[in-house]
């Protein structure tokens, strides 16, 4: 398997539609996570944790764009402010464990994002009643669920 590679951002509008569509824009945040911009993605969610979870007018939400391009530090930090692994706002929209499923074997990068979809999946699956279960270990980085998730 090959790196993802999203460095020439021009050619994520082939792969990514919306970037550049004004039909259908993307939300800037959606667009700092497609590309591993965190300085920028951490800004926006950071002022507006709720962005963590917004879709856009197509119904992907957040989480959702950086799976598609192998961008684990954004998989990452979405989900570490409480990006639903489930959320799936549109029936035709893919929800991000079934984009991490989808895109897994396209590179190393995309099977990592993958792996850390589904261990967040499987921490809110195996959450205790008593909501404190909310810890969990990532390649031996250990994360936390947002408050209130």
């Amino acid at each position: 398997m090959k790196e993802a590679n999203t460095s020439n951002i021009d050619g994520l509008k082939d792969f990514l539609p919306g970037i550049k569509d004004s039909k259908h824009p993307v939300p800037e945040h959606h667009f700092h996570a497609a590309t591993g911009r965190m300085d920028k993605l951490r800004n926006i969610i950071e002022k507006y944790p709720y962005k963590v979870n917004e879709a856009d007018s197509r119904g992907q939400v957040t989480l959702v764009w950086p799976i598609f391009t192998g961008q684990i530090d954004a998989v990452r930090y979405c989900l570490e402010m409480g990006a639903d692994p489930f959320l799936k706002s549109h029936p035709e929209a893919a929800s991000p464990m079934e984009a991490a499923e989808t895109m897994r074997n396209v590179s190393e990068a995309h099977n990592e994002c993958f792996e850390l979809v589904k261990n967040a999946a499987q921490a809110i699956l195996c959450k205790k009643t008593d909501g404190t279960s909310t810890k969990f270990t990532v390649n031996n980085v250990s994360m936390e669920m947002a408050p209130g998730y």
